[in-house]
This record gives C-alpha cells, structure tokens and sequence, in this order.
C-alpha cells in the first residue's frame, strides 16, 4: 500500500521511541537511587494518590497502568526491601495487598514526580500552549483496542 493511502502508519513506531526514549532517561536521572524501570511508575502513581485515607493496592497500580500485576508485585518487593513503601496485607482479602509511602519514599516520590515533569517541559519546549493541549487531548481520545 503507497504511503498515501496510511498517514498514519508510523504513529505506533513514534509512540514507541517517545516512551523508549522517557524510560532511558529516567532510568539513567535515578540509576544513583538504585530505583529501576519497573519501581518508579509505582513511586510516580502513589505520590499522587498518597494521603492517610488512600488505600492503593497492587491491583490497582497494575490495572491503572495497563502492567502485568507479577510485575507491579516484583516491583513493590524491591521498593519495600529499600525501604521506600509499606505493603500490608489486607485484613479482609488475604490476597490484596495495600502500598504505602513511607517518609523517605514520599521524598523519592515527589523526586521521580519533578524528574518526570522536567522531562515534559523539555519535550514539549517547542510547542505553543495550544499545542500542548491539542496533543494531550488528541492522545487521550485514541481509541485503543486491549
């Protein structure tokens, strides 16, 4: 099929480098908090849904980011052992497991949070406000099949 007939054949391949390349950069800025590409989506997620009333669990980090829950689990093992979260095993459903900052986690957290939103404002250095906001809406209105 000629290239005219699918403008829109390379938006896999570039959502593909975007996020390939967001990974490395993070993975390198927190290689020194020994933090790993699978722990810090958790830290980013549980920032923002941090407070004494909020219950997380892996479940639902896993069907929120669209991860496999075994890797949300290795991933909440490894930042357990760092000493980063909490996980509690709920008193009701022996298989649910409730993730918690702790003080040196929260800090982490709110790091990853800066890093990731620094990296945003340089990606999106030579967009227009408008334009920011048309991309966002526009990613956010594809229609992806699971």
């Amino acid at each position: 099929m000629p290239d005219t007939d699918r403008p829109h054949k390379n938006l896999a391949q570039r959502l593909v480098y975007t996020v390939t390349r967001y990974q490395q950069h993070m993975q390198n800025l927190l290689k020194e908090h020994g933090i790993g590409q699978s722990e810090y989506p958790v830290l980013i997620y549980l920032v923002h849904h941090d407070g004494p009333d909020m219950f997380v669990s892996q479940s639902d980090i896993a069907k929120r980011q669209f991860r496999d829950p075994a890797l949300i689990t290795r991933a909440a093992k490894g930042l357990a052992k760092k000493g980063y979260i909490t996980v509690e095993t709920s008193t009701t459903n022996r298989a649910r497991h409730t993730l918690r900052l702790t003080p040196k986690g929260r800090e982490l957290a709110r790091l990853v949070d800066d890093l990731v939103w620094q990296w945003e404002e340089q990606a999106f250095a030579n967009f227009t406000d408008e334009e920011r906001r048309t991309l966002k809406q526009l990613l956010a209105k594809l229609n992806l099949p699971e």
